[in-house]
This record gives structure tokens, sequence and C-alpha cells, in this order.
């Protein structure tokens, strides 16, 4: 209905009583003006009453309720009150709506549209977000389409994929396959995956487990004394104690016999010294185990021998009579090793590079040797352990530990036996003065 002034009108009838919303006071049809005796006159049911009663609408005080629908950026419904009072301002009680990161972008919840007014009128509002991007290049991403690349390193492997920002990057669980010597164990990434904001990269870390065949076993055939082992008669010194201790002694033009070892390889010289001056052999007469690992009983055992095999007595988890017992004994005697401080070694753990750091440089300390550190720049310097910072530091100082090409020296991986026999090298040379 339209009053005479051209404005909308709502008429309500209830009980005989016809109400009009409208700034009139009365009501006029269209187009004219009724004259003073008919001001009270109008039509309703189909009959003509003098006596109906026309006023103004007063929605509040006759309880007109409103519906507000309130939706996220999609159209989905986040909330929907169906009792919201004439001329009161709608309220959202629920949860902060939010808008998934995609293509380099993030989203922060701004607020509604239209903006959220007194009620007059059914309504729905439609959540806002403020858009921003976070680092990379064109569309936010280092990658294509605006995405990250993350990549996955297992047994020296590398695969790569995309992740668009806010992402949390995943992968079946990595397995590494197990050999004569050794079982191995998936236990984790490092460093710990997170949600996606820049390229990256994560490393399968494995355990190794000793195979009951392997020569580091002291149930196998070709147990540590056999001449097969890594620590058989000879690597170290003789038990009269003739390791090469002075820094004497050079790869001399050594042709290895290893066909595991490649001229080529970084450690190519590092394992012709260590097997001229005896301090450590092949796992056999053609394999040296270049990028095996080398357990904590076995570290010290070669220290040990070098030291001429003297007599000690310590951990819980060294029983009397192993291969490695005089070794970890002595050396935890004059605290070169410290153990896991709750009563263990830890003999047949894997060593990692910052506890080979540590042990040669308590050794170093032990026989007296001049101690040079510098300070030392790395990609991952934050995931050396507190307690092995300074050891890290003597290591890199004398290039006993070398950072990777992607600039890391990777503290808590564990070190290969080509990468030991780099240290030692590098000792036996330039700290053994």
């Amino acid at each position: 209905m339209v009053t005479a002034d051209g404005k909308v009108s709502a008429i309500y009838a209830k009980d005989g009583t016809i109400s009009i919303a409208s700034p009139l006071g009365i009501f006029e049809p269209a187009g004219g003006i009724l004259d003073d005796a008919k001001q009270n006159i109008c039509t309703f049911d189909g009959k003509v009453s003098p006596h109906a009663v026309i006023k103004q609408f007063d929605p509040t005080a006759d309880g007109l309720l409103y519906t507000v629908t309130w939706r996220n950026y999609n159209g989905a419904v986040l909330e929907t009150d169906t009792n919201v009072p004439y001329g009161s301002l709608p309220t959202y009680d629920g949860a902060t709506p939010t808008k998934e990161a995609s293509g380099g972008k993030t989203y922060m919840f701004k607020g509604w549209t239209p903006d959220v007014v007194p009620v007059s009128a059914d309504a729905t509002h439609t959540a806002t977000y403020d858009e921003s991007s976070e680092g990379g290049t064109s569309g936010g991403g280092s990658g294509t389409d605006g995405k990250y690349i993350i990549t996955w390193i297992i047994d020296g492997k590398s695969e790569t994929e995309e992740y668009a920002y806010g992402e949390t990057p995943t992968h079946t669980t990595p397995k590494k396959d197990s050999d004569v010597l050794y079982e191995y164990t998936f236990t984790g990434w490092t460093p710990e995956i997170e949600k996606v904001t820049k390229d990256a990269t994560y490393t399968a870390e494995f355990d190794a487990s000793v195979s009951p065949f392997s020569p580091f076993s002291p149930s196998s055939p070709f147990g540590p004394l056999s001449p097969l082992s890594p620590l058989g008669p000879g690597s170290g010194g003789s038990g009269s104690g003739s390791g090469t201790t002075d820094g004497t002694g050079s790869t001399g033009g050594v042709t290895l016999p290893f066909t595991d070892v490649s001229p080529d390889s970084p450690f190519y010289d590092d394992i012709a010294y260590v097997c001229e001056n005896d301090i450590m052999n092949g796992m056999s007469d053609t394999e040296f185990g270049e990028n095996l690992p080398l357990t904590r009983g076995m570290i010290v055992t070669i220290l040990w021998r070098v030291e001429g095999r003297p007599e000690v007595g310590a951990f819980t988890d060294v029983p009397d009579g192993m291969w490695y017992t005089d070794g970890v004994e002595w050396a935890a005697s004059h605290g070169i090793v410290l153990g896991y401080g709750d009563g263990r070694y830890g003999p047949d753990d894997s060593v990692t590079r910052e506890q080979l750091a540590a042990i040669l440089n308590r050794y170093a300390v032990y026989k007296g040797y001049e101690i040079k550190t510098a300070g030392i720049e790395a990609a991952d310097i934050d995931s050396i352990s507190g307690w092995a910072v300074e050891n890290v530091k003597w290591a890199a100082a004398n290039g006993i530990l070398e950072k990777d090409a992607a600039g890391k020296l990777r503290p808590t991986e564990a070190a290969s036996r080509g990468e030991i026999a780099h240290a030692i090298h590098r000792f036996m040379e330039d700290v053994a003065k």
C-alpha cells in the first residue's frame, strides 16, 4: 500500500483494528485526499465502517521479530537468529569466521557486509576478510602457482613436493633397506614438520640396530676380534700401544682395495690414512662401509686401542667381558665420555656428529693438545644441542666437522664411517701435535 505522499506503508489488521506502519497518522488512498467527513472511514473485510480505528503502527510495542542470518565467505551458514526484535542491533555469537590460506595468501576476519545496523527487516550478513601474501615471490611462494617447495631427504636421496602456504606437509613412513650389518627403523624427521610458510627441507632419521650376522655383533663369527672387523686386531694399534699418535704418516699414494670407495669420494684420502695407520680397517677385504654408521662403543674402543689398551671399571648397560667394555670404561674414567646422565652409555647407539665432536674434543683435552676454537656459521646452528655447542665450534674450527653443500653441520645426525675417517685424519694431523 502507498500513502498519499508516495511513501510505502505496511498495513496490519487485527481484532477489527487497522494499523499502518507509516509516518502519517491517517490512511489515505494514493492520488487523492479524503475530505474531513470521510477521514475515519475505511474498508475492512469488504465493508465500509465509519468506526474503524486508524493509527500509527509501533513495531517495537507490537513485538515484531525478524530473522538475521550470518554466513561465511563461501555461503556457509554460521549462525541464524529468528527472534531479533525490530530496532535492535543484531549480534553474532559464534566462533570467529575463518578462511583457509591458499595460493600463498593468508586471510584474517575483517567484519561483515553489509554493515550491521538495527533491524527493520530480515537480514543476511556475510563475513569479509583482509588478505595478505606471505614470503616467496610472485603469487606468495617460491614454486609454481604461488606454492612452496618441500624437500624430503631419505637415505641420501631427495624428493620434492609443492605445498600452499599454511598447509602441513605429509609423507608416507620412509624406509631404509637393511643390510648384512644393520637393520634400520625410522624415528622421525629433522627438523619437526611444521605448517608451510617458506621452502623447507626435512631429513628422515633412522635408528640402526646391529644384525646378529654383522661383524659389529659380539655373537658373530666375524666379531670384533676378527681380522675382517673394523675393530679387528691391529686397528687402533697393537696391544703394546703402537698406534699412530703423533700425527705422522700420510696416504703415500695408497690404492684402496675397497670396491665401495670411489677415488672421487671426498673421504678417499681420509680412509686411506686411517687404514694405512691401522686406525680403522675395512668391513671385509673389499668393503669399507663408507656410509655406514659407527657405534658409540666402537669410537671409544678405537681411542682406547690407540692408547695401548690400558687397564681400567661404570655404566649399567656396559657388562663385563664385552669387546667394548674396556674402551668405554677407560674413556669414562678420563672424562672423555659422560654417558646419557641416567647411568647408561648406549654402546650400540650410533655416534652423532656432535657426540663425535665432544668425544674428540675431550680426548684432545686429556692428551693436553692445544685447544683452538672459533665462532661458526651454519644454516642449522640452532639445532646443536646446548651441551655440545663448544665441542662443535672446536671441531668446526679444526676441520674435524665440515658443513655439507647446503651449509649445514647436521649435528644430531649419525656420523658415517667415512665422516669419522675424515674426523680422525684431521684430528691426527692438525690437533695431535
